[in-house]
């Protein structure tokens, strides 16, 4: 898949066993939950916490070729993603939005979406790890949640990353 040049890792990652691994050279040039209500189906969660970086900027390690990609059609956003999971523990690991037709960089290196959840040490990390953004709030975001976290931007709908490359 993904081969960057070999560099030491900024952090690494994997599925729950280990058959899949990546290595991410870079800190994510944004991270964003979702509560739309595919990604919580998808994730099997109330929300998804996902770290947005470049497909170049990551390195997937899958020497088994466990990665299996479902390609959700039914999405909020009207655009398809693909979902990208482990065949063996069934690790919900990545996301490939399809690019908005206006965005012509996005093509030759498409935004590259890595759970969070699944990052070796995400317990460890500040700045840019950590969320800024929260989106499709309405009507799927858990009463139970606060209605507002602190410092995070929160959307009902749609949202664009607001992201520097």
């Amino acid at each position: 898949m993904n081969s960057p040049p070999s560099s030491t890792p900024v952090s690494t990652g994997s599925c729950q066993c280990g058959d899949i691994r990546f290595e991410l050279p870079t800190e994510p040039f944004a991270s964003v939950i979702c509560h739309c209500n595919n990604c919580q189906k998808s994730g099997g969660s109330a929300f998804a916490s996902n770290l947005f970086f470049r497909q170049s900027q990551v390195k997937v390690l899958d020497p088994k070729d466990r990665i299996k990609w479902y390609e959700d059609n039914t999405t909020t956003s009207k655009r398809p993603i693909l979902r990208g999971f482990c065949t063996t523990c069934g690790s919900k690991l990545f996301g490939r939005p399809t690019p908005p037709p206006h965005h012509t960089s996005l093509v030759n290196d498409p935004f590259f979406l890595v759970s969070s959840g699944a990052v070796d040490d995400i317990h460890l990390k500040t700045g840019k790890w950590l969320p800024t953004m929260e989106g499709f709030c309405d009507p799927w975001k858990r009463t139970w949640l606060p209605k507002k976290l602190d410092g995070i931007e929160s959307f009902a709908k749609p949202f664009k990353i607001k992201a520097k490359f």
